[in-house]
């Protein structure tokens, strides 16, 4: 299975008719396809902040068991007093090493290359650059640096073409030609409804907060490392994790 993340998102409608062919003996399979990338969708931002904020940063965050990177796609927002909407582009995949291995090195050719990516508002200007342990993530949260996730959506980017009955598959609910989906669960995922803006409520940390899914369990067939849950300070194999009132 050829990996190529990097492939443009208008590279995909022909992509997707390209023949897959099965492993072992002669036969092929074509998987049933059931939605094509998007290039953008809609977040709805609003705050219960005890101190409410003008302006942040939105970012994708690009998760694995053991680090996060963030993305920066939308700079020095301006918040509103009430709702703020939001368009939120997929301009390009994330790199290459900040996919989820399905394939565990290649040892499972049917699988993919899957990224997770969380939906963040955070303080304008404060995000790091560069991969981070999960635990600096967590950080960034309950010290008020992020403000809130979009705790039932996720973005994912599916690294390259998709067979179906593998895990990969299950984890989406069906198969997809390479690019970004929105997808939505907190215990399982599926495609989220089109048109449909994605809420973001902004949060102080103090009143406990609500991370998305991150299927690692699902991905690996094993589970997660002692590291990754303990970067997180929960079991990352129970989700969604959340986190209450501190004490």
């Amino acid at each position: 299975m050829s990996f190529s993340p990097k492939a443009s998102l208008s590279m995909a409608p022909w992509m997707a008719g390209v023949a897959i062919v099965a492993f072992g003996c002669d036969a092929q399979m074509t998987p049933d396809y059931k939605s094509d990338p998007i290039d953008s969708f809609r977040g709805m931002i609003t705050s219960s902040l005890e101190h409410p904020i003008s302006e942040a940063q939105v970012a994708l965050v690009w998760v694995r068991d053991d680090r996060a990177v963030f993305e920066v796609v939308v700079d020095e927002l301006v918040l509103n007093d009430g709702a703020t909407e939001v368009e939120i582009g997929l301009s390009h995949s994330p790199d290459e090493g900040d996919f989820a291995d399905c394939t565990l090195g290649g040892s499972r050719l049917a699988e993919n290359q899957l990224g997770f990516g969380w939906i963040a508002v955070a303080l304008q200007g404060v995000l790091p650059e560069g991969p981070v342990p999960l635990a600096r993530l967590m950080e960034l949260r309950r010290d008020g640096w992020i403000l809130g996730f979009a705790p039932n959506h996720v973005v994912v980017w599916v690294g390259d073409e998709m067979l179906p009955d593998t895990n990969s598959a299950r984890i989406l609910s069906g198969t997809f030609t390479p690019g970004p989906y929105l997808m939505e669960g907190s215990s399982a995922l599926r495609l989220a409804p089109e048109n449909k803006s994605v809420p973001i409520v902004l949060t102080d940390s103090e009143d406990g907060f609500q991370v998305p899914f991150f299927p690692w369990r699902e991905c690996t067939d094993v589970a997660p490392p002692a590291e990754a849950s303990q970067s997180l300070g929960v079991d990352i194999s129970m989700s969604p994790p959340q986190w209450g009132p501190s004490t």
